[in-house]
Formats: structure tokens, sequence, C-alpha cells
């Protein structure tokens, strides 16, 4: 928020220099397909004013989204904007100029609230517009008028052309208070706007509301699952209509899957078949049926045979020149961490649909899917199609299980996961042709690399390595090694995509692939490659005999790389491992089963929507189990058929003891022992031992293979026989002692571990370099040295930081010395007059005292309390390098001194209020009751007029006010004065006690005419709580009595029978005592009662 507010203070100071200059004075990222550029795109954009008189270059000029950063792209040739005329730049990431289209290497993306800025030559901001808030699809932000002040929204914007009919801007969005998503049962809900003379209008499933919809006056009850649109209309013509509100609210529906809730006007026609490209919007909700994000963007469709099928799937770009979003901001799939997706794919299984697949051995709805993943978890050289299943709606309507998928070939892919980013990729794909997905010039070097790879002999190790430089011989031996263990019959002449990267920053700069399409697998579906065999028996090596499917060399780059011996062993050796390991019955058929497991408890309701049976989709489920148990048990023959090799043998790894470490054998990393399985004879091994934790490698232990040297934690050979390999690691160690000197002026941290409170005692494994760093912990105290007896140190024992090889016990210690330092008193003459910030902290303390480093630059400031004047600095052995008159100053630390900051209060005077005696009474100054007395208050303005009012206690009056210097009016009787302040001087308010007396008339007629009717003792300074007043009659019976001051006698007779009085002389006695003291009174008397 700070920074935006420092932004916003930036932008009103450049308008104070606006006059004869260029002016941004429209801008557009929300051109969806309202304007194109002179490449035919709809790109950002933003214009460029000159209200001069004479026409302006913009040669030299600096471009930017990002206030700042203004310098992000120049404009490098002579682009005039004329004299009262416009220039349109794009902000289009081409990174071109092209005769007078200018294209920036950027682009702007209005939900993260950026910048159009202007530069001149020096870069310095001509001007700039914050898009603080979204503009509405082919909307724009602009000057209401060309070159005004104030800006607006032109629903019709005209790029290149005087800005005309503009709005003020849009209404709020509406807000609905029930939030969307899961609810057990109906929910009522009320749509609301914080916008006054606005009325809403609301849509249901896909019906976008329009001036005619309903109006949303009460609530709505939502019985069963719909969607609701929600857009406001305000009365006041320059305010165009709200963005829309969309929320799905899923009514008691129970899904155990994520959500996926798709609403727009033309969906259901998209759906139904017709290859549109609708806008609509994305509601993604977690399996708790909470929203976790949602969008706006296009659609279209998704898959081309299943195209036919009723249940359809779909792709999906969020816009975000649309306002809503630009991705969804999510982390969809389980398998990454990526947090956000522009594009996203939602499939229905395509051609393996349950239960539109009707080949042989029908859908099971799953297996591309499987195919993906199975490829993610084995971490396949590959990229694939992350996969997370799910429910999806279509305006409201309930339309089965699907899965979404992440979109592989997407510059926002390559550029998340390996810093490949626009104009840095090339990218191929072949689906029945081939294209250029992207090109950053250079994809025709890979016909170059084919015709390398096939016309040269690849046993020579030069051309070998030459094509390993450039070619990721791994993506290619997993691509192959995969589809021909799945059986796939739906690639390379279709369904096949390689890329690189091209920036030298970035990952993944050689020829690498991806998958695509892989339902046609395991013999599903139609065989589109023609692959000779497609049942669980089909030979491994039946890809190395297809001839060239597709035309771009991948098979015969295969065969022409196995003549390779190294490539060869790769190729075989992974086969093996693979199916070793993720490619087992076991791992394959649990994985299958993890995933059916995710779509089992929604599959009646798939079934209840598109037909079909639970009992039929299961059946086809298990039939995919069957042939994977049948390729599990086929592939090892088939290796031996295809390739040169023996066996295979029973292979058992061993560690030692176990979990000390880990054995890598060829690509299997084995942690968990013993591992027992099969390996061929004839292929070669390369073997690695790494130990865990204080543990080392010893030795290697074998029945049957000969290694060079047992000793050595790497070993090579051919494995031939049936065997056991032991890999044995020793934990071998050395008792060490830390510790520093002097104590407590620093830490050690030895083998990466820290080490305080020294001296301490360490285990450390022997023949392993360690690292050791001296840490300081004292900034007074450095490292000079190590100390040591038995051991050397490399580099020396001068550096802070080296490492040891521990062959026994050792005393190490860390040598400190004391940095020159001094100490400083820091002080102020007044220390009400202002503050001292030093190195960035105020001194609440005075005098504060410091100890610094010498030889070091430290900064001080003094800041100013009102009414007071800097009088500078006053220095005792220090020298600061500015003015000593400056606030702001820095010195170079070479001793002890004493620095003073020096402020000066200005002339005033003080009033002390004061009341006499004290708690009589209280004064009022201006309204404000004091809180003590006596108060005093320092005035700094002359002739200052002030209001009091006296305000006594009880039983108390004003007597006068006093003052010694200054005169008060009216008078100094008064209760309210005014004073005009001069000079020092005590106001004092005197209070005086009221006069104590009581009254008691001769007489009273309680006769009911209202005059006289009740009989009331009257006084001043009365103590009510000794009061009492008694009446009797001639008889002397007691007729009245009363404690209660403010009770008078109304003529009643007798307090037990209460008739009235008869006329004649009654007697009282009164008992009172003053406020003031503590004498009573009592008093007699006689009362005339007379009617």
């Amino acid at each position: 928020m700070r920074i935006r507010i420092l932004l916003f203070s930036f932008l009103v100071c450049l308008g104070h220099h606006l006059h004869a200059q260029l002016l941004i004075n429209e801008v557009s990222a929300a051109n969806y397909s309202d304007y194109t550029d002179n490449f035919g795109e709809n790109e950002d954009w933003f214009e460029i004013y000159n209200p001069t008189g004479a026409a302006i270059d913009l040669n030299g000029y600096y471009l930017s989204d990002d206030v700042l950063e203004p310098t992000k792209y120049q404009v490098t040739s002579s682009v005039m904007v004329p004299a009262g005329g416009y220039r349109v730049i794009y902000a289009s990431n081409r990174n071109t100029i092209v005769g007078n289209n200018i294209h920036t290497s950027f682009k702007i993306n209005q939900r993260f609230q950026e910048y159009a800025v202007l530069a001149d030559p020096a870069g310095t901001v001509v001007d700039a517009y914050w898009l603080e808030f979204p503009n509405q699809m082919n909307h724009s932000w602009g000057r209401l008028t060309d070159g005004g002040a104030t800006w607006g929204v032109f629903n019709n914007p005209s790029p290149g052309a005087a800005n005309v009919n503009g709005f003020t801007g849009y209404a709020s969005t509406p807000m609905i208070d029930v939030a969307s998503g899961a609810h057990p049962g109906a929910v009522d809900i009320n749509i609301t706007s914080p916008d006054l003379g606005v009325t809403i209008r609301y849509g249901t499933n896909g019906n976008e509301p329009t001036v005619t919809s309903p109006v949303a006056s009460g609530p709505i009850n939502i019985a069963n699952t719909q969607v609701i649109h929600a857009r406001a209309y305000s009365s006041d013509p320059m305010i165009l209509p709200s963005f829309m509100e969309t929320n799905t609210y899923l009514i008691n529906e129970g899904h155990v899957l994520p959500v996926i809730s798709i609403s727009g006007q033309q969906l259901l026609t998209l759906l139904g078949g017709t290859q549109i490209n609708p806008i609509g919007n994305l509601e993604y909700f977690g399996v708790d049926g909470q929203l976790k994000d949602e969008a706006r963007g296009d659609f279209n469709e998704h898959g081309n045979d299943s195209w036919a099928y009723d249940q359809r799937g779909v792709d999906y770009i969020t816009r975000d020149q649309m306002g809503y979003n630009d991705e969804i901001h999510h982390p969809i799939f389980r398998t990454k961490d990526r947090p956000s997706y522009q594009r996203l794919i939602i499939k229905a299984a395509a051609n393996d649909n349950y239960p539109f697949d009707n080949t042989a051995g029908g859908g099971c709805h799953v297996i591309d899917a499987y195919v993906h993943s199975l490829s993610q978890i084995a971490d396949l050289r590959l990229d694939e199609r992350s996969h997370e299943p799910c429910i999806m709606y279509a305006n409201g309507e309930y339309w089965g299980v699907y899965d979404v998928r992440e979109k592989v070939d997407d510059i926002d892919f390559t550029d998340y996961y390996y810093d490949q980013g626009e104009g840095e990729v090339d990218f191929i794909k072949t689906w029945g042709g081939t294209w250029y997905e992207y090109d950053s010039g250079t994809c025709f070097e890979w016909d170059d690399l084919v015709d390398f790879i096939t016309t040269n002999d690849m046993t020579d190790q030069a051309n070998y390595d030459y094509v390993k430089s450039v070619y990721n011989t791994g993506s290619l031996i997993d691509y192959f090694v995969l589809n021909s263990y799945v059986v796939t019959t739906d690639w390379l002449n279709w369904n096949t995509g390689w890329w690189r990267g091209k920036d030298p920053d970035g990952d993944k700069k050689k020829w690498r692939y991806i998958l695509w399409d892989n339902d046609a697998s395991f013999g599903q579906y139609i065989n589109f490659t023609g692959v000779p065999d497609t049942s669980p028996e089909a030979d491994p090596c039946n890809p190395d005999n297809l001839g060239d499917p597709g035309g771009q060399g991948h098979v015969p780059v295969l065969n022409a790389l196995l003549n390779n011996e190294d490539f060869y062993n790769d190729y075989v050796s992974r086969f093996v491992d693979l199916s070793q390991s993720y490619f087992t019955c076991e791992s394959m058929l649990s994985h299958l089963d993890s995933l059916t497991g995710m779509i089992a408890p929604e599959m009646p309701g798939q079934v209840n929507r598109w037909g079909g049976t639970v009992t039929q989709w299961e059946t086809n489920v298990q039939g995919l189990r069957d042939w994977i148990t049948d390729r599990c048990a086929a592939i090892n023959a088939g290796l031996v058929d295809c390739y040169d090799v023996e066996g295979p043998y029973p292979l058992t790894i061993n560690i030692m003891p176990p979990g000390a470490g880990e054995v890598e054998f060829n690509s299997l990393e084995i942690t968990d022992t013993p591992w027992i399985g099969e390996y061929f004879g004839g292929l070669d091994v390369e073997m690695e031992a790494n130990g865990y934790g204080l543990n080392v490698f010893s030795h290697w232990e074998t029945n049957n293979h000969i290694l060079t040297d047992y000793n050595v934690d790497t070993a090579n050979f051919t494995f031939m026989m049936q065997d056991t390999i032991t890999a044995w690691f020793v934990t071998e160690t050395s008792d060490i002692v830390l510790d520093v000197e002097p104590a407590g002026v620093g830490n050690i941290k030895f083998n990466n571990t820290l080490y305080t409170g020294l001296p301490t005692t360490v285990t450390a494994p022997e023949d392993i370099e360690l690292p050791m760093i001296a840490i300081e912990t004292d900034q007074f105290w450095g490292f000079d040295h190590w100390e040591l007896d038995n051991h050397a140190l490399d580099p020396s024992l001068l550096e802070d930081t080296v490492s040891i090889t521990v062959d026994t016990t050792d005393y190490i210690t860390a040598v400190f010395v004391e940095k020159e330092n001094y100490v400083i008193e820091i002080n102020t003459n007044n220390e009400d007059g202002g503050t001292v910030t030093f190195e960035g902290t105020e001194i609440d303390d005075f005098p504060f005292y410091i100890q610094l480093l010498a030889g070091e630059t430290y900064d001080i400031e003094a800041g100013l309390n009102e009414h007071y004047s800097f009088g500078g600095w006053l220095l005792d052995g220090i020298l600061f390098d500015g003015d000593l008159n400056d606030l702001l100053n820095s010195f170079y630390l070479t001793g002890s001194g004493t620095i003073t900051a020096i402020f000066i209060e200005d002339e005033n005077y003080e009033v002390t209020y004061d009341v006499q005696p004290l708690g009589t009474g209280e004064i009022i100054v201006d309204g404000t009751v004091l809180p003590y007395y006596p108060y005093t208050e320092k005035y700094y303005e002359p002739d200052l007029t002030r209001s009091l009012e006296a305000k006594s206690q009880e039983y108390f009056d004003l007597a006068n006010w006093t003052t010694e210097n200054n005169s008060v009016s009216p008078d100094t009787k008064s209760d309210e004065i005014s004073v005009v302040l001069t000079a020092n001087d005590t106001i004092v308010a005197n209070f005086v006690r009221e006069f104590y007396g009581y009254y008691l008339p001769s007489a009273f007629s309680p006769n009911g005419d209202g005059f006289n009717d009740i009989y009331f003792v009257k006084g001043h300074a009365i103590d009510v709580s000794f009061y009492s007043f008694e009446i009797y009659d001639r008889q002397g019976r007691l007729v009245f009595e009363t404690r209660d001051i403010d009770q008078g006698w109304n003529g009643q007779g007798s307090i037990d029978d209460g008739y009235f009085a008869q006329d004649g002389v009654y007697v009282y006695r009164l008992t009172v005592q003053s406020v003031f003291d503590n004498n009573k009174e009592e008093v007699m008397g006689n009362i005339l009662l007379t009617r």
C-alpha cells in the first residue's frame, strides 16, 4: 500500500509538469477483438498525444509498463507524433518497429495494475497512467478530452483519433451474501450494491443479465444447483454497467472430486457439437466444495474423434482483456507446484470415454491420464499433461466425470518450469501434418539434426557427442520405451511433439519430447500408426521397425543412434530398469487402482447422465488390468528377442547396514533393501554408492562379478549372471572439541551444523572433507585465526571458511581479536525540542551512550517538535561530513566524542490557571475542562484570545477572577469571560461558600387552587443527610414527617388515617445542619393552616 501511495504522489507531482509535452491520452489492455495492429493481432495499446504545434520525434524515448522501471523499451528509430496528433503504441512483446508501428518488449496486464509509461531520452518520466482498475472487454481508459486532466472509460475506444463520448466509470460489481460452492440444502441469497441509484438485474444458468433481465429486489431462493449472474445498472448516464458477478450454487450434490462449473450464453451450443469459440466463466471448486478461483475467457472444442461423442471436452483460455482475471490462481495439480494457469484442457477421457468408446475393450475413462501420470511418477525425461479428475457442470447442468489437464504446448508451461519464454522456444508438432507451434527462427535445425544423425556414423564418438550436445537422447529413450511398453497406436504420425529452449539462461536447451494424447494405448481404440502387434505380447522393438511415421525422422534417428554402443546400452538398460521398478506389475496396477479409485464414487453419476452401467465400466477396467498383467509377463522375453541380451538373471542388491545409504544401479535408485529383481546379461552397468549422514562407503561385495576396485564407491562392469551385490558402509568417527577464544564472541558451523555455547564436543566422520566456518556473534570481535593440534585446514589457518578432513581427535579453537571501537555520547540541550535518530533508531533517553566500530560511517538525524527550531550540532571529538546546521548528517568514526543536538524554543509565554480554594470549582478553557490545578499552558501566538468559564462545585459560587498581567472581559465577576493573552500570567477563579440559612413560612392554604398548596422548608447549604421535619396537631399527634427536604406537607391529617387536617395552628419541629460544619440545629414554631 505504501508503494501505491508513493506512486500516486509521483503521478500527482507529474501532473504539474505536463505543459507543452507528449501525453499518454488513452490506454487499453482489454483489446480482445476490437482493434488490430499491422500484424492483424489484437494487442494491448496506448496512445500518445502531442498537444503542441510541432511534430515530436519519439526516437530515443522510452516506454514501459512499470513506473519504477521506466526504461524497459527504447524507441530506436524515427517515429513522429504529428502536431496536435496521435501515435498508437502496441504493447505486444514483439520488440520491433515496423514503419511507424512501434511494438514494445512488454505487454500490459490489467489485473496486475500495471502502467503505461512514457519517458524522455534521459529516462525521465514524461507521463504515466496507472491501470488501477481493469476495463471490461474492448473498452479503454482515456482522457475525457484530449490532453485533459480527467480520465474516464470509453466503450468505443478511438486509438489514433480524438477521445469522444467517454464515461466517468463503471457501477460497482454487485455483492452476493451467500458464497458460491457446495451447500447441503437450499439457500436464500441477497444481491446488493454499495452504489446509490443502481438497479441490479440477474440471470441464471448462462443467461447473462441485460437491461430487461429480472430485478434482484429481495431474497432469491436457490433450491437446486444453478448459476447466478448479476450486473448493476446505474441511473447516472455517465456510469457504465458493472462487471458481472457469477456464482454457482451446488445444492446437495456430494461430490468427492473437484468441481469445474462453466457458464455462458453459447456454451451448450459448443458442447452440443458446434465448433464455435464462446465466451464464458469458469469457477474451480476444491474437494471441500469451496471456490478456489474464478475467471472469464473463451472456450473451444477439444478432441477430434471424441468430438463425435455426446460428452465432449473443451479447451479454456482465461483472457485478461475481459477484466475479471488473468489466470486461475490455484495449484490445481497434485503433482506440480505451479500456482496458476491461464490455459486448461478439460477432457472427458477422449477416445477412452465411458460409455462412448465402443471399440474392443470399451472405455475405462482413465487411460490417457494413466499414461501421463505414470510417466510423471517414474520421473521420465518427458513433459506430460498433468492430470486431476474432476466433475464438470455446464450452465448449472451436471455434465459428468472429466479430467482437467495442464497444457504442455504453451509458452506459459515452458516459461514457468524452464525459464524459456516467448520468442525463445522452438516447438514442433505432428498431428497428421507437421507444423511449428512456436518458432524462435531455428526450428528448421531439427531437419538438419535428423540429416546429421541419419547420414553420419554414430559409432564415431565425436559425432555422438555432438548429437548429445543438442539432443536430449534420454528423452528420446524414455519416449520410445514408454510408448513401446504401453503399445501406443496413435503416435509418431499423430500426437507427437518435441521442443527446445533457446534462452541461454534457461533450462532444457536440447530437443526433448512431450506426451500428447495416449488414450490409444494398451490395445485400446484404433491403430492409426500401423503398429504390427497391439497385444500384450508385442515385441518391445516393434517401434524400431515402423519406418518413419509422420516423416519427421524419429524412428530413423533412433535406429541410427542404436548403432552407438553407449546409446544402445542406455536404451536397453532403461527398458530393463523401468521394467524392474515403475513398470512392474505391482507398481503399474497399484497406480491404476489409485486413479480408478478416485473416479469410482462418481461413476454412478456419469452413467446416469450418459448411459452404460457401473458394472460394465468395472469390467472394462478389469480388462485393462489383465492386459497390463500380461504385458509385465511378456516384456522380458520380448527384450531377449529384440536385443542382444541374455537372461534375465536374478539380482539382489543389499545395503549394509540397512538404511546407511543408497545404490544407483544404472537408472535405478535403490534405497530399501534387499532389492530383489532380474537383470539382463550383456548390459553395461554403472553403479554408485552414496552414504547417508555420517555413513561413508566402505567396500563392495559380490558373489559372481569381479570389480576393478572394491573399495571405490563407483563401479563399472558388464552384468553377465545371477548375483548378489552388497554395498557396505561404515561410520568411522573421531571426537572433535570446538571452542572460541575469548569465550562468547563467536560460534562455529561444523559440517553444516551451527554450534553455540562453546566449548562443545562433536562426533565427526573420518576421511570426508567437512566444511567449517568461524562466525562472529559480537560485532566488536573479528576472526583472526584457527588453532588446532592434529589437522591441516584448507586453504589456511587464517581463513574463516575452511575445510577439514578428520582422521583423529583434535581440539579446534577459533581465535577472535577485538576490533577498534569507541564509545560516543549523544545528547540534547532540550529533550522537549525534538528527536534524535541514530542509524535509523530514535533515541528515547538522554544522554545516550553507544559503542561503535571505528572506520565506519554513521548517520544521525535531528527531528523538530512544534515551536522549536534547530540550532545546529555541538561536537566534541567528532567531525561531521556535512554542515553543522543540517538536520541529517553523517560522520566517520575515528575516536570517542560527544554529539549534542541544539533545539531553540520559539518565543512564548506561560499562563497558569488555578482555583481557590482547591476543589471548590473548575475552569473551562475554550470548551475543555482543565484536568488539574494549578495547570500551566504555554502559548506561542501573540494576542491570543481565550474563552474561560468558571464552574462552581455545589454550595459554592464564583466570587471573582484575578489576573496579574492580562485584562478580562466583561468583568471579573462573570462566570464566563474572555481574556486576551499577551504576557505570562496566573489566572485564578476564586470561589466562596453559599450563605447557610433556612426559612419556614408562617401559614399555607392547601385548597387546590395551585397557589401555596404545599408547605415547604426553604434554605441554602443544608446537609440533606441530617435533615428532619415533623408537624404535630394541637393534641400532640404527629400528622406529618419527612427526611427529604424536597418533600412538603399537603395538609393531610394524621399519617395513620390520612384525613384532611382541620384549619388551625400546628406545631413544627425542624432539625437541620450546615454542609460546612457538624453543628445541628433544632427549631420549633407554629404553622397556620387555612383553606
